[in-house]
């Protein structure tokens, strides 16, 4: 019965340290939030970009190594926003795609003759 009581004790704290450190974790990204939506409002009347305005907005820019695909060179860039994480931005096909759909949705329906 204490053997019982001691694994359901040692399990139950387990489980407060995980419980604990999301919510640490939750904490934290609602004060980045916090700071960028600061960081925003700041910068919501800007006319240029600046190196001060950069340094703000931006935590992190990974830039990998180079890849050759049908004679066209291209580099992925990786950027982390303050608050926000990495932020994901479509490439060519992606944007060609979701102007395909865009223009598929705004055409009228056909008239069928009869």
């Amino acid at each position: 019965m204490a053997a019982e009581y001691e694994f359901e004790q040692k399990e139950l704290l387990e489980k407060v340290k995980e419980e604990e450190k999301q919510l640490s974790e939750m904490e934290q990204k609602s004060v980045d939030m916090r700071l960028l939506l600061q960081g925003l409002r700041a910068f919501t009347d800007m006319r240029e970009l600046t190196p001060t305005i950069i340094n703000k907005l931006i935590r992190r820019i990974d830039i990998h190594n180079p890849e050759k695909k049908h004679a066209h060179k291209s580099v992925k860039v990786d950027i982390y926003s303050t608050a926000v994480g990495l932020v994901s931005l479509p490439d060519e096909q992606e944007i060609r795609k979701m102007m395909e759909q865009i223009r598929s949705a705004s055409q009228p329906p056909k008239q069928l003759t009869a």
